[in-house]
């Protein structure tokens, strides 16, 4: 497998290099820019070298990993874009402005391998089908004309991404282990391949945990994708061979990689089979699969941690305003639907064009619990663009709301009987306005605890936020309403 370190390297340095640019002033010299930006690339480069020797540094989780790079980039981003216009104009200077967002996707390897029996060669067969997951970043850089005072209109890509699972779907195969001495040769003795082996050096944080590297020029985007090491044999090992279809360069137009950031996916299979005489082989019917998500980055990228604190206080006033409505509109509920349409209509009225009902609000608020199946659906705060760490912050206390709920149900099993149960509903409840309206108090009740606990968590972070980010400057009313919101919050549930 090849080395891509080269690549992986030049994208860190730029991360770290772009990532310690002052602010600049207006009294700087473009000279002095570009010398500074020149003296912080060596000693990234030097930085990096010395962590590499010392053994440190090194993100925890692939996860962690592309958080950093993103993070990273995108503040640099926002310090770049600050002090653009402060710059003096110069002809000829064009200055890289570099902003990322995350990507995630598989790969799928189907490969062949087939040696037909011949004399003084063992015969193979091997089918198989990998899957290998990543996550990962997507960085677009764009050029601004320092005379022009514009963007040139020219954009250029690089990807890289961090492995997080590799699967072996399927395989099947045999080896011949020892053949007869006549002409033509035939098999004596056939070994079954039924297990395999995954090189450690494909996970992270090996040398080779990369899946996809990708980088572009005015024309096209070259994707590179490499197969993991993997060894296919059988179970006393006599037998066996290494995946033979290494992997494939993609490569999309510019115009297609733009039709593919407006549709958020990407999506290529190619036929990687070659006739070959040497072995792994990945003959004619051999393919690899591309399937990645992603979309263009510029509103993720304007979003700091600074504004997605201060999102989440929204978040919070709006999760206190619903477990209000549930309290105050359970007393004249007929039923639960007409709960959830009293407490629709009280959102509505504090927050024109708000529908609880809505997919949107479901995935920012609220989540699925089935009381009677106990099943719990929570959807994917981080999906496409998704600022982070604020959609990691949401879907925990979705995770929280759920948890109070399936809490609720393990304490007093007589709810899931209300709920669920139909002989124990015509036995104890033979007025059915009744139990209606008591099922509508009971779900109120749950929903309130619910909301509480999320409110509970969010304020948390908050205060975090507060303690932590020394360098974000909140309005004073952001002070005042986040004490309101916390007085608001029930203590004992």
């Amino acid at each position: 497998m090849k080395n891509k370190l080269i690549l992986k390297t030049f994208i860190f340095i730029l991360v770290l290099t772009f990532s310690f640019i002052p602010n600049i002033s207006a009294e700087d010299k473009n000279q002095e820019l570009l010398q500074q930006m020149e003296d912080l690339k060596k000693a990234a480069e030097e930085m990096k070298k010395a962590m590499e020797q010392m053994g440190i540094g090194l993100p925890k989780t692939p996860q962690e990993k592309v958080d950093i790079v993103i993070e990273n980039t995108n503040r640099a981003y926002r310090d770049l874009m600050a002090g653009l216009s402060r710059i003096e104009p110069k002809e000829g200077l064009v200055i890289p402005v570099l902003m990322a967002t995350r990507i995630k996707g598989y790969v799928i390897v189907s490969g062949k391998d087939y040696d037909p029996l011949r004399h003084g060669w063992r015969p193979f067969e091997l089918e198989y089908k990998i899957r290998e997951d990543f996550i990962g970043w997507m960085i677009i850089t764009d050029y601004y004309d320092t005379k022009a005072r514009r963007f040139t209109g020219k954009k250029t890509y690089m990807i890289g991404s961090v492995s997080t699972d590799i699967k072996v779907m399927s395989q099947k195969g045999k080896q011949c282990v020892e053949t007869d001495h006549l002409l033509p040769p035939t098999c004596k003795e056939w070994q079954q391949i039924t297990t395999h082996d995954i090189d450690k050096g494909d996970v992270y944080p090996a040398m080779h945990d990369w899946t996809i590297l990708a980088d572009s020029d005015e024309k096209k985007i070259t994707i590179e994708v490499e197969s993991p090491g993997i060894y296919f044999h059988s179970p006393d090992k006599q037998a066996g061979r290494s995946l033979g279809c290494f992997g494939t360069k993609i490569e999309r137009t510019m115009e297609e990689f733009k039709k593919d950031m407006e549709a958020h996916k990407l999506s290529v299979a190619k036929k990687v089979g070659v006739v070959s005489g040497g072995t792994p082989r990945c003959d004619i019917g051999s393919e690899i699969e591309l399937n990645m998500e992603l979309c263009d980055p510029k509103n993720f990228a304007d979003i700091d941690k600074c504004k997605q604190t201060e999102l989440l206080l929204e978040d919070l006033k709006v999760i206190l305003k619903i477990r209000d409505a549930f309290k105050d509109m359970a007393p004249g509920a007929k039923d639960v639907a007409h709960l959830l349409d009293l407490v629709g209509l009280e959102i509505k009225t504090a927050y024109p064009g708000m529908d609880i009902q809505n997919e949107e609000f479901l995935a920012r608020y609220s989540a699925s619990y089935n009381i009677c199946t106990g099943e719990t659906v929570i959807p994917d705060t981080c999906k496409e663009c998704a600022p982070s760490p604020l959609c990691k912050w949401r879907k925990k206390g979705l995770e929280i709301h759920e948890q109070i709920h399936d809490s609720d149900i393990q304490n007093n099993p007589k709810i899931r009987q209300l709920f669920c149960d139909t002989q124990y509903q015509l036995e104890n409840f033979p007025d059915v306005n009744f139990w209606e309206r008591l099922l509508a108090k009971t779900y109120a009740k749950m929903d309130y605890d619910a909301y509480n606990e999320q409110a509970k968590y969010l304020r948390d972070i908050i205060q975090e936020q507060l303690s932590g980010n020394v360098d974000c400057t909140f309005k004073p009313e952001f002070f005042s309403e986040f004490q309101e919101a916390i007085s608001k919050i029930d203590k004992n549930r």
